[in-house]
């Protein structure tokens, strides 16, 4: 969906500027809550079923940041986004509920935990080592032909199966 992917990003943004310029001094826990509410076409689901799609999300992101006694920087984000694409045949709802935490560890290892699930991505545990950009463990996938095909039948008022 064309909205998650820019929350995933701003949220990943937030994360990583974190990490770009740490204090020398342990500083109070820093509290930011975005609201989201953006109406667009979503542009894959109109291609994908045949009819025009428009995307709302409403809801909020979180974001937390904090130095830990050591001098660590850590940050969770959480996000809590209700998303819902309609045509005029249909609606289809779903939730983004994801928490994102970003770590640095004794050994120099910063690694960013995003558990949760995302509509038409993924649901469960994504771990990335920031450094190598490498996946430590891999979420469950959701994704599926199956997925999409209940969602265009319902966006164009056929039958699912």
């Amino acid at each position: 969906m064309k909205i998650m992917p820019r929350l995933v990003g701003a949220s990943c943004a937030v994360v990583l500027a974190t990490f770009a310029a740490p204090s020398a001094v342990a500083a109070p826990p820093e509290f930011e809550r975005i609201e989201i509410n953006e109406t667009s076409e979503q542009e894959f689901l109109t291609e994908e079923c045949g009819v025009s799609v428009i995307e709302t999300a409403q809801g909020t992101i979180t974001v937390r940041e904090l130095e830990d006694p050591d001098g660590r920087l850590e940050s969770v984000v959480n996000i809590n986004v209700a998303v819902e694409v309609a045509s005029e045949f249909g609606v289809v709802r779903g939730r983004f509920v994801q928490t994102e935490v970003v770590k640095s560890s004794p050994d120099g290892q910063v690694t960013l935990q995003s558990a949760g699930r995302v509509p038409g991505g993924f649901a469960g545990l994504l771990v990335i080592d920031l450094d190598s950009g490498e996946a430590i463990k891999e979420p469950q996938m959701q994704v599926g032909e199956r997925q999409l095909e209940s969602t265009c039948a319902t966006l164009t008022g056929g039958d699912a199966n």
